[in-house]
């Protein structure tokens, strides 16, 4: 795929969004659970590497969208975005 494509398709997935081109934006600071069990469950599975969502400011569809176009566009495997710079540098 040129470069061209991939700037304009990275990152996108009409199919999952009822054919809507650009991935909705998700405001999630707060997520709900129906128990601490299921909490749990879903924290240890982001923990894993899994996209779950968990809390609001460490994973979303729409920060996964993101991720997935800079990893295309990078030709990398995936990647990872954050909030701040001492986010970053407080995860590497």
């Amino acid at each position: 795929m040129k470069d061209e494509t991939k700037i304009v398709v990275a990152g996108r997935d009409p199919e999952s969004n009822y054919g809507i081109v650009n991935v909705p934006v998700y405001h999630a600071s707060t997520v709900l659970f129906p128990s601490l069990k299921a909490r749990k469950e879903a924290h240890a599975a982001r923990a894993a590497g899994e996209r779950i969502v968990s809390y609001g400011r460490i994973g979303t569809p729409t920060t996964w969208s993101l991720e997935d176009a800079v990893a295309e566009l990078e030709g990398g495997y995936r990647a990872q975005v954050f909030p701040s710079g001492m986010a970053a540098c407080a995860n590497a």
